[in-house]
Parts: structure tokens; C-alpha cells; sequence
């Protein structure tokens, strides 16, 4: 993606910050020991990245980042758009570090996002799938049950807000996350 070849030292890192490294889910072993994989666990998981390599190194909302020509990394406001179309009202959305829109008469925002997991009924069209993360540690959690992923928007230098979806759960965590993640991105067309 930033055009830096990524090798499995530099992936499997335990604390190495935001490099702009990028990688698959590493299922041979979690806690990132050994092993590096060349494809997708599952297709359509795509790539994790960390928030440097999402975003090509700009720190420019609404930027291209990675996205295709016509495209780019969605700000933290235009997910609270694709958020409040899903039914989950403007007091939840500016709610941080915490599970939004989640009790059953808030619109199931999570569940409508999803296109895999106990739950979900993919009514968006967003079609997410639970393709896991890399902790800043270097180990890899929760493929088939979470999914996460970066937005444009940052707070400091090494913190920007993502989302994080999970099966069996109706709402949408917004947090401030580390930037050393390895998660995924969605791309909005301009």
C-alpha cells in the first residue's frame, strides 16, 4: 500500500509503533511467533494495517490513503452518517470508548453492518466481515468474531478513532485507538 515491502520480522514486531506496516491475520500462530501468511485466511478479509499505511502517510481527513483513484479512508464524521442512516441516534454517536446505539430499541446499528456473526442481518449493505485484528503487541485476536476498522480522523499523534463491530453485539464501539494496530479499512467513494 506505501509502497514498502513489509516482511514477516517487521509484521510479527511486538512494539515496533506506527511504521505503516501492513499484513494478513496471521493464523498459524496468534501470538505471532512464527509463520507468515501470503493470503487472506478467509477470502474477502483482506489486509490489517497499521493507521500510517491505511493512510499512505497523509494525516489529512477524507485522504485517498490506500483507496482506489475516487476514493477515500471515511472521516470519523461520515461514519457517524453511514451510523445514523443504520438508526442509531446523534446522542449515541458522539459517545467515545464505549458501545453505542447497543440496546434493543436503538436501531441494532451492529447488526445491520454485519454481514457474518450471531446477529447480524447485513441490512446496510456494508457487509463486514469479522476479519480480526493485530494488537500492537504483536499478536492477532478475535478472527470470526470481531471487526474493525480505521477512519481518517485522528486525535494525536498516535491515537485516531476507528470502529469496532462484534458478533452478538447490536452496537458500534467507537474509540480512540493506537495507531500501531493492524486493522482494516473501508473505502468511501468521493
Amino acid at each position: 500500500p506505501n509502497g514498502v515491502a513489509v516482511s514477516a520480522t517487521q509484521w510479527r514486531n511486538t512494539s515496533p509503533g506506527d511504521q505503516g506496516y501492513y499484513g494478513y491475520f496471521n493464523t498459524t500462530t496468534t501470538n505471532g511467533s512464527a509463520g507468515w501468511r501470503i493470503t487472506e485466511p478467509t477470502a474477502g478479509d483482506g489486509l490489517l494495517y497499521q493507521w500510517s499505511a491505511a493512510m499512505a502517510g497523509s494525516t489529512a481527513e477524507r485522504a485517498q490513503g490506500i483507496c482506489p483513484r475516487g476514493w477515500h479512508i471515511p472521516s470519523d464524521a461520515e461514519v457517524m452518517y453511514l451510523e445514523h442512516g443504520q438508526g442509531m441516534a446523534i446522542s449515541e454517536q458522539i459517545k467515545n470508548n464505549t458501545w453505542r446505539a447497543n440496546a434493543a430499541n436503538q436501531g441494532a446499528p451492529g447488526n445491520k453492518l454485519r454481514s457474518e456473526g450471531t446477529g447480524q442481518t447485513n441490512a446496510s449493505g456494508f457487509s463486514a466481515l469479522l476479519s480480526g485484528y493485530r494488537n500492537v503487541d504483536g499478536t492477532f485476536h478475535n478472527i470470526r468474531r470481531d471487526y474493525s476498522y480505521w477512519t481518517s480522523s485522528q486525535q494525536n499523534t498516535t491515537r485516531a478513532f476507528d470502529r469496532f463491530l462484534v458478533t452478538n453485539n447490536r452496537g458500534v464501539y467507537r474509540e480512540v485507538g493506537d495507531k500501531a494496530r493492524g486493522i482494516s479499512v473501508r473505502c468511501l467513494k468521493d
